[in-house]
């Protein structure tokens, strides 16, 4: 029963949508870099919010936000660290992005930023 639901859906929406649960995944993720204030994250911290935590964060950097990362090894094991550098408001450039142009894209200076991702400042 539950695969015809599936089945249904995909015929219906010609495509896979991501499960409800990744938007609150990556708002736990969001909210743990936040509360960091700029600080490292420990990515142990980060998968306890979601199992898929890289996926959450590409996520958020597809949405604008600028996430740092870095490695390190201790006694032979890779950590990783995650912070929260920029939202999208902040992450804004001062001169139009630099866009490939190709005869069916806009010249970069018609390029336009959604009002909506504005943001306040983190910190």
């Amino acid at each position: 029963m539950q695969s015809e639901n599936i089945t249904q859906t995909r015929a219906s929406s010609n495509k896979i949508q991501a499960p409800e649960s990744a938007n609150t995944q990556r708002g736990r993720i969001l909210n743990l870099l936040i509360s960091a204030r700029g600080g490292w994250v420990p990515s142990p911290d980060i998968a306890a919010c979601a199992q898929q935590y890289n996926a959450r964060l590409f996520e958020l950097r597809r949405l604008n936000f600028q996430i740092e990362n870095r490695v390190a090894e201790q006694n032979g094991a890779r950590l990783s660290w995650f912070r929260l550098v920029a939202s999208p408001a902040q992450a804004e450039p001062s001169t139009p992005p630099a866009v490939p142009l190709n005869s069916q894209t806009k010249s970069a200076g018609d390029v336009t930023l959604d009002p909506r991702a504005r943001q306040l400042a983190l910190f």
